[in-house]
């Protein structure tokens, strides 16, 4: 199964790459929009992870892209944010899973699980 992981940090790139490795995904990664359209131009994945703040540009903008599109792929955000009004707009979108930062090995688990990509 392969991931796409779009995230501005290279903290946060390490350590979900690292993770998501571990159970058993390829993963390219992202830091821009741009950078993350040019791999979709390329790869088929199975699941993306997409932070919503990407410097000077907007996760919500690119998942907003990608449902307009109509890319059905499952997408797990996260995010340092606590807003309980964006985890709301962005559920609405028909994200998969919206996790805090840090995220662990075991969080990104049950929230494969719960999307079914996973045992």
């Amino acid at each position: 199964m392969k991931c796409l992981v779009v995230d501005d940090s290279n903290a946060t790139l390490f350590v979900t790459k690292k993770h998501m490795n571990t159970l058993g995904f390829d993963v390219l990664e992202a830091k821009t929009i741009g950078q993350c359209m040019t791999q979709l131009g390329e790869h088929d994945f199975d699941v993306h992870v997409i932070d919503i703040f990407l410097g000077e540009e907007s996760g919500v903008d690119l998942i907003r892209q990608l449902k307009a599109q109509n890319d059905e792929t499952p997408i797990i955000v996260l995010t340092g944010s606590d807003d309980i009004n964006k985890e709301k707009e962005l559920k609405a979108l028909g994200i998969a899973d919206y996790l805090q930062k840090p995220t662990t090995l075991e969080k990104l688990h049950v929230s494969l699980t719960k999307i079914g990509l996973i045992k």
